[in-house]
């Protein structure tokens, strides 16, 4: 991750995540984050309302198309645990009006150096929509995605064939100790690090 460079953090949740990483490597450059669910992007502004580096919240996730559709958030409390798989939702989940918008409609006009990807099972939605861009930014992104449930994923087919599409991009795909890992072979919720090939 660069210190100084641009992060874009996908399912953002309360922002913990990159407030912790930036503190980690001492980041100074800017944050961009996306975060649907409305009680949890005003969370995630509170959040770095007093940091050191600049953060920009949107309030709409990333995905394939532009559309405003029910979002599974829990009941229990759990502000990590939403999804719009509903076919993986627990019974004490509860609809929430949410956002989305695919990249292009985004209308950034930055490249970032790291992205960080975890919602619940839309990954390939997000890169779906990513893929325009991933395809003309140089250098290339360090991507750090959750891929839920492997091959038990309700669109497995659709999933796999997006992260091979990225792959094809020039990436090498590994766990997060840097052990190369085989796409086909997941078969449940893994944190993978797209590591962009040299030369």
């Amino acid at each position: 991750m660069d210190p100084a460079g641009v992060v874009f953090d996908v399912g953002a949740n309360i922002g913990y995540f990159t407030l912790l990483l930036a503190r980690k490597v001492r980041f100074k450059g800017y944050a961009f984050l996306f975060e649907p669910v409305p009680h949890l992007a005003r969370l995630c502004r509170k959040t770095f309302s007093r940091s050191p580096f600049a953060a920009t919240v949107f309030e709409y996730g990333l995905s394939d198309c532009d559309e405003e559709r029910d979002l599974m958030i829990s009941g229990s409390g759990n502000l990590g645990w939403n999804t719009l798989v509903a076919e993986k939702a627990s019974s004490d989940m509860a609809p929430v009006q949410a956002r989305f918008k695919a990249y292009t409609s985004v209308a950034l006009d930055v490249k970032p150096s790291f992205i960080k990807i975890d919602v619940e099972g839309a990954e390939y939605k997000v890169l779906t929509g990513m893929m325009p861009a991933l395809r003309t930014w140089t250098p290339l992104p360090t991507i750090l995605c959750e891929i839920a449930w492997g091959a038990s994923h309700p669109a497995w087919q659709e999933e796999i064939t997006v992260l091979k599409n990225v792959r094809r991009l020039g990436y090498t795909v590994t766990d997060l100790e840097g052990v190369p890992v085989a796409l086909d072979t997941l078969t449940e919720t893994s944190d993978l690090l797209f590591v962009p090939r040299k030369g």
